[in-house]
């Protein structure tokens, strides 16, 4: 099982590589990396020659703009074809980034990093808790990592289609892609770009956390939490509870390595 959803989520990545950001330069991917690195407990001054690792780089957008800010950054995916188009971007914009072929469930990368960023990543794995301790390993004592994960109670209603459309085509994520991109019955499901549509209603495996699962994954690993975004509101269910009535499907939690 394991195995196969491995192979499963490569084989769907190399064919739809994600983001896929137009202008990674952009004002609004620039606010959103800003954010990010806020969070993460940086800032654009501090984390300047930090050594920084993306975990599922995708195709690199994120990975470019920290080392546009003179992080010293490391890129890894488990998507060959994923690597090579973050490369290709990186070289298009003459920055130094070291990339990588690996599986975070697996990694093993011989050195250790001030900062470890995984964004949207764990959830598309078959162990997500012991990726993340892979990453742990990674971090420095005193180092920040950040990672972003699906809400337990969002996406229902991708869920409920995703779950329709590959009832109907039988798992194909080309031909859902192909039903959503063009057949006129989609119309109301395309709201976003494409990259978008491929990881809301074709991606073949994810999966989706609480709160306090994190909190406990984060103090098994000696790691200290930093910053939760959204804003938390109350204990932890009532949290994600607001957060799905605000629409809020993904949250983010940083921590701090403790030794």
């Amino acid at each position: 099982m394991r195995g196969q959803i491995t192979d499963d989520v490569t084989s769907f990545y190399s064919n739809y590589p994600y983001p896929s950001i137009r202008f990674p330069f952009g004002k609004r991917h620039r606010q959103f990396v800003g954010k990010l690195i806020s969070l993460w407990g940086f800032s654009p001054e501090s984390i300047r020659g930090k050594e920084v690792l993306d975990a599922g780089c995708g195709t690199g957008e994120k990975a470019l703009l920290l080392a546009h800010m003179g992080a010293q950054v490391t890129a890894v995916d488990i998507c060959q074809k994923q690597v090579e188009r973050a490369y290709g971007l990186a070289k298009m914009h003459n920055q130094d980034i070291h990339f990588a072929v690996a599986d975070v469930t697996r990694l093993s990368l011989n050195r250790k990093f001030d900062g470890i960023l995984c964004s949207g990543v764990l959830h598309h794995t078959a162990d997500p808790h012991g990726a993340f301790r892979r990453l742990c390993a990674h971090l420095k004592p005193g180092g920040r990592i950040i990672v972003g994960l699906y809400n337990a109670y969002s996406r229902v209603h991708y869920r409920v289609v995703r779950a329709a459309l590959r009832t109907a085509f039988r798992g194909d994520p080309g031909r859902i892609m192909s039903f959503i991109a063009h057949n006129p019955f989609a119309a109301p499901l395309r709201t976003a770009s494409l990259p978008t549509l491929y990881d809301r209603y074709a991606v073949p495996h994810e999966s989706y956390h609480t709160l306090g699962e994190v909190r406990k994954m984060f103090a098994e690993n000696g790691i200290e939490v930093h910053a939760i975004s959204p804003e938390v509101c109350g204990p932890d269910t009532i949290t994600q509870l607001c957060w799905l009535l605000q629409g809020k499907s993904f949250f983010f939690v940083s921590g701090v390595k403790l030794s």
